[in-house]
């Protein structure tokens, strides 16, 4: 769904919202890393893809501030500034619980644990010391695929707000100007967390680790400063 109001006025806003659901039987194509199933016999493994992101809401506007004067010294000092933002809302996105070892003897590397019954996969309170319900899964067997399914786990969302100060310096004509940007990107540095550790054996398993390698959205406070030339 897409909303759009034109500038009038001095503003102008902008609504996009996306719900969708990929599904897929392999992880990868070959070129970007293998299929990612644990059995090589059996590549046709449905669930849903590693860039499955059900939510994505995106709202931008502009603001051109009124009343200010533009002519004179005070129009050049006042006059010409704007406002400018974007929010990014979306979901997080699913991904794999491995072994750490061969259990499988098949010289794969996409082996899965076992889920352990009775235990619910998400944790009361998922936050970055633990973001899943660790307990649920158990090392499986030597010679035996795991019970774990792919993809069954949904990692941290994106939350970014970024604001941008804008002056408009007039050259002669209105289609000749020079533009000063002041640029916050993540302007309320919002942590954005990747998807945490995967390995069932390992000292961090469930633990999140870093934040904002996966998606360039999400990285923390970044302010950066511009003149761009319009002629």
């Amino acid at each position: 769904m897409h909303f759009e109001r034109r500038l009038s006025k001095g503003v102008s806003f902008s609504a996009a919202y996306t719900w969708s659901h990929e599904l897929d039987t392999v992880a990868n194509e070959i070129n970007g890393g293998g299929c990612g199933c644990q059995n090589p016999r059996q590549r046709d493994e449905p669930a849903s893809g590693l860039t499955d992101q059900r939510h994505n809401l995106v709202l931008g506007y502009v603001w051109e501030l009124p009343y200010l004067p533009k002519h004179g010294f005070a129009g050049a000092v006042a006059g010409g500034w704007s406002f400018e933002g974007l929010i990014t809302l979306a979901s997080g996105r699913p991904f794999d619980v491995l072994e750490s070892s061969d259990t499988q003897n098949n010289d794969g590397i996409w082996e899965r644990p076992n889920l352990v019954a009775g235990q619910k996969l998400t944790a009361s309170n998922p936050n970055p010391s633990r973001w899943f319900n660790t307990s649920c899964f158990s090392t499986s067997f030597i010679g035996r695929y795991g019970t774990s399914g792919r993809n069954i786990i949904i990692g941290p969302p994106t939350r970014s707000f970024d604001a941008a100060m804008l002056k408009r310096f007039a050259l002669g004509t209105e289609t000749r100007y020079l533009q000063f940007r002041g640029e916050i990107f993540n302007s309320l540095n919002h942590p954005n967390f990747d998807n945490p550790n995967v390995t069932v054996t390992s000292s961090t398993f469930g633990k999140i680790t870093s934040a904002g390698v996966q998606d360039a959205r999400a990285s923390s406070r970044q302010i950066q400063f511009a003149l761009r030339l319009v002629f």
